[in-house]
Formats: C-alpha cells, structure tokens, sequence
C-alpha cells in the first residue's frame, strides 16, 4: 500500500558535526534578492550539485516554525534574538538549523542510492499524494517568505518526491530488521500515586486510596492533590537502578498501597493492575520499534562509509539565516497552520530532545563520511 505522511521532513539519527561557519566569500541571505538560487551551488554529493534553492527551501521553512514561537519565548530569558541562544556548548541556535537541514538533504541522497537495492523506484510512489501536499505547502505560504526562499510549486514536488523514495527505502530496511523483544523488556505494571507534604499525610492518603471504589472519582473530590500514574517495568535491566517507587511497589498485587519518600518529598501509591496486557503490548512494540530502528541504522551507518564524498559550499555556509528579524510574525493562525508540517516523516531517534548538550566536533570538515568517524 502507497502511503504519504505529511509530518515534519526526513531525519536519521546519524548528524554532520561539522563546522558550518568557518568559509570565507560571498554572504547569502536572509532575504534572496536578486540572486537565482537555482544556479548556486550550496553542496555536492559526489558528481551531483546541489542547489541553494533546495537547501535554502527546508530552511526556511524551520526557520518559520522555530520564529513562530522563539521570539516571545527566548525574549522572557533577556536574549533579543532566539538564534544566537546556545543550542549545546558548542553551536548556536542558528548553526545547529544549518546542520540540522543540510543532515536531511544528505541523508536523503544516501537512502536514494540503494533504492534499487530493494527493487524500489520513483514510480512505486503514490504520485497525486506527493503533488497534493506539495501543492498544500505551497499555498499554505506567506507572500513574505519567497523574499526569502523564491521557490515554484513543482520544485517542491521534486523534493517531496526524492523525499518519499527515501522514506520508502526507509521503511523496507526496518519492516525487514528482525527484531524480538523479551518478556523482560516488555511486562509493566501500572501503579497511581500521589505527592504529599509528609509521611502521617502519606499513610492517609494511602488509606483511601486502598478505600477508593473509583479513583477518578476520588481525585475529583480531592482536586488540590494530584494523582498520576505510571507504567513500570517488572524486571530492571542490568544498567538500570531501582527508583523509589519500584522499591515501594514491585512486589505488590493489584489493589495494594504503599508510602515511599523520594527525596525530600513523601508519596502514596496504589497498584492499580499488576500485569497491564495492554500497557505491556504497547511496550512492546516501543521496544521492537527501537531495536527496528537499530537495525536500520546499523544498515545506513555502512551506506554512509561507502557514500560519495559529500561537500558543502561558501554559499551555504555563510548564507545568513536571520539579520534579527522575523520572516513571519509570530502570531496564533501562523504557528497553528504551520506546526513545523513539511514533507514525510520517518519516525527515527532523530527526534531527539533538542535541550541535550551534544559531543564536541570531532572534525572541522563537512563531509558526513568524514563527520561519523570512520
């Protein structure tokens, strides 16, 4: 079955640590003026050039989603602009964008060059799926973002489309990684729990918890306290250390209460199921979704040894992304009709938490084959 999932654009797990700011020439942008970036050369991929109008495009286009927010939000901690704020300790805001886009448009060549690997072709997509949302994306733009990436609604046609052959290669070499997961790593149990001031109120609230004939309805009564839940493994792995409320909870039966102090603070606890079936088959496949996207990875970690050499230009390293203005006001119906939309998702550990301090550069070149450390 054809599929086209119109969610954020094509990311692996693999990142370029490559230093983005260091050429000297020509400064590009924000705004485009009159300079054609369809006859710009922003990278190659071996013999393949590729143009500033595509990079520049994606950029773009995180560019909006990010000011959609960033603005009003950095503004609350003193910074005047949202993309000079550090990203990591070692790359800015606006660097880490950089990286970030010109990481999908590699990836996206890489996954391409083995589609024939797997019998795949352009013409296995679904090509009025592809038209449709490009089309969508276009329409969806301000007249105020071609003063900055100028682009036609049949360029980001062709980029969908190169973007959903990658994603389909994408999807056979995980559906194929052969993957189990054990009981070990998948039975939960699901425990409710309550944060109180102390250990007398801890043992109360624990009494009627154990009394509660719904507990919805108990925490309606009692709306100043909050009860939460949370689904915990029954067997810790070897790396993992028990955490208060599994040494509290572990060994009780459905209907069971206890009182633990994490911290400072002091808790009631009730299991509400002690072997949640349903709980455990969600787990379960979190767990074989990640160890499919191991496998892929493993896979593309080889492509990319093998890969042409891949080489960034001046033009896209010192094309500006912002001047400390806005492309688009950040205002409600932008963010809202936007979300960062663009493109196929391939669902990956790309989607990492952004607030997590990255490695050190390991090397100041832009070439990915050089860039992963092989």
């Amino acid at each position: 079955m054809k599929k086209f999932i119109k969610t954020t654009t094509l990311v692996l797990a693999v990142a370029l640590f490559a230093s983005l700011f260091t050429a000297c020439g020509e400064s590009y942008g924000p705004k485009a003026g009159d300079v054609d970036y369809k006859t710009v050369v922003a990278a190659t991929y071996g013999d393949e050039e590729i143009m500033l109008d595509e990079v520049n495009y994606f950029l773009r286009k995180e560019q909006w989603s990010f000011e959609s927010y960033a603005w009003s939000l950095y503004s609350q901690y003193g910074y005047d602009n949202p993309w000079k704020v550090p990203y990591s300790e070692y790359k800015t805001m606006e660097e880490y964008i950089k990286e970030y886009v010109m990481t999908q448009v590699y990836q996206t060549r890489v996954l391409i060059d083995h589609a024939e690997d797997y019998g795949l072709r352009y013409e296995d997509l679904d090509e009025e799926a592809i038209k449709t949302a490009a089309q969508t994306a276009f329409d969806d733009l301000d007249e105020a973002f071609f003063e900055y990436a100028p682009v036609t609604v049949e360029d980001i046609t062709e980029w969908y489309r190169q973007n959903a052959l990658a994603n389909l290669v994408y999807n056979v070499v995980k559906d194929a990684a052969e993957v189990d997961a054990t009981a070990e790593e998948t039975e939960v149990y699901t425990v409710e729990y309550v944060e109180v001031e102390d250990e007398e109120e801890a043992k109360k609230i624990a009494e009627e918890l154990a009394a509660a004939e719904d507990l919805d309805a108990w925490a309606e009564e009692n709306e100043t306290l909050s009860l939460s839940h949370s689904h915990i493994l029954k067997v810790l792995g070897e790396d993992e250390e028990e955490t208060a409320i599994y040494k509290a909870t572990s060994s009780l039966k459905t209907g069971e209460t206890a009182t633990y102090q994490d911290g400072e603070k002091w808790y009631a606890a009730i299991v509400t199921n002690d072997n949640d079936t349903e709980e455990t088959a969600n787990k379960k496949e979190e767990v074989l979704e990640q160890k499919r996207d191991e496998a892929f990875l493993e896979v593309y970690e080889g492509w990319v040894k093998q890969a042409p050499s891949f080489k960034t230009t001046d033009a896209w390293d010192n094309l500006i992304v912002t001047d400390g203005t806005t492309i688009i006001p950040p205002t409600e119906e932008a963010e809202e009709e936007d979300n960062g939309e663009d493109g196929i998702d391939i669902e990956s550990e790309g989607d990492e938490d952004e607030s997590e301090t990255e490695e050190a550069p390991q090397e100041e070149s832009t070439d990915p084959n050089e860039a992963t450390g092989d």
